[in-house]
C-alpha cells in the first residue's frame, strides 16, 4: 500500500515538472571596425546535426539572436551590403542554454572604379572675362519655330525671359531697357529709351 501511495505521489509531482528543452539560442552582436552597431546585417547559421539553416538580422544596437537551434557545433556567416562578410567557426551551442559569440567586427568594403574616359570636347572657358552667354549656330535654330525677330533667338538663352513690364527681354533680372543690343558689331539699341532696337535700325544695318 505505502509502495502504491509512493508511485501516485511521485506520478503527480513529475506531471508539474516542466519538460526539459532540448533547444537552444545563439546570440550575438555585429559592429563596424570602428565599434559602431550595424542594422540590419544578415546572420546565416549552419551545422551537421541541424537540417536546413536558421537566420537572424541584426537590430539597430548590432544584436541578433537567433532562436531554437539543437545543440551542437554551428558556423556562422554574416552579411551586409556595404561590408566584408565574416565567419565565425565552431561555436559550440549547450543544451537547453544560450552560446554568445559575443561582437563580430566587419571591414567596410572597397570598390575599386574603372577608368573613365571622356570623349567630349570641353568648352572654352575664359578666366580674365565675367561675361555669361552662348553662340547659337544655324544649325540649332533652324529646325525650331522661331518668328523673324532677333529677339526670339536670344530668348532661348537659359539666363533670358520674357520681361512682365512688357519692354522686351529680361536677362539675369535686368529689365529689358538695361539692354544693348549688337548686330554685326553695330549697337541698334533705341537711342531714345533704350528700348528693344527699332525694326528700321535692323533693315538699314542689314542693308548696309
Amino acid at each position: 500500500m505505502k509502495t502504491t501511495s509512493a508511485l501516485i505521489l511521485l506520478a503527480m509531482l513529475s506531471s508539474r515538472l516542466p519538460g526539459q528543452s532540448v533547444n537552444s539560442n545563439l546570440e550575438g552582436w555585429v559592429t563596424d571596425a570602428k565599434g559602431e552597431p550595424i542594422l540590419n546585417a544578415n546572420v546565416i547559421v549552419t551545422s551537421p546535426t541541424m537540417l536546413g539553416i536558421r537566420g537572424a538580422s541584426t537590430n539597430a544596437d548590432g544584436y541578433f539572436h537567433v532562436l531554437a537551434v539543437p545543440t551542437g557545433v554551428y558556423f556562422v556567416k554574416i552579411s551586409h551590403a556595404a561590408y566584408v562578410p565574416g565567419n565565425v567557426k565552431d561555436i559550440r551551442v549547450p543544451l537547453g542554454g544560450t552560446a554568445r559569440i559575443g561582437k563580430v567586427k566587419l571591414d567596410e568594403k572597397t570598390v575599386a572604379l574603372g577608368e573613365v574616359v571622356v570623349t567630349s570636347e570641353r568648352p572654352a572657358i575664359d578666366p580674365q572675362s565675367t561675361t555669361n552667354g552662348r553662340n547659337l549656330r544655324d544649325k540649332e535654330l533652324q529646325p525650331l519655330p522661331l518668328q523673324r525677330d532677333h529677339r526670339q533667338i536670344a530668348n532661348l538663352l537659359p539666363q533670358a525671359t520674357v520681361n512682365y513690364l512688357q519692354d522686351g527681354l529680361s536677362i539675369e533680372g535686368s529689365t529689358g531697357l538695361e539692354n544693348k543690343y549688337f548686330i554685326q558689331g553695330i549697337d541698334v539699341t533705341d537711342a531714345l529709351l533704350g528700348a528693344v532696337p527699332l525694326q528700321k535700325s535692323i533693315r538699314a544695318t542689314n542693308a548696309s
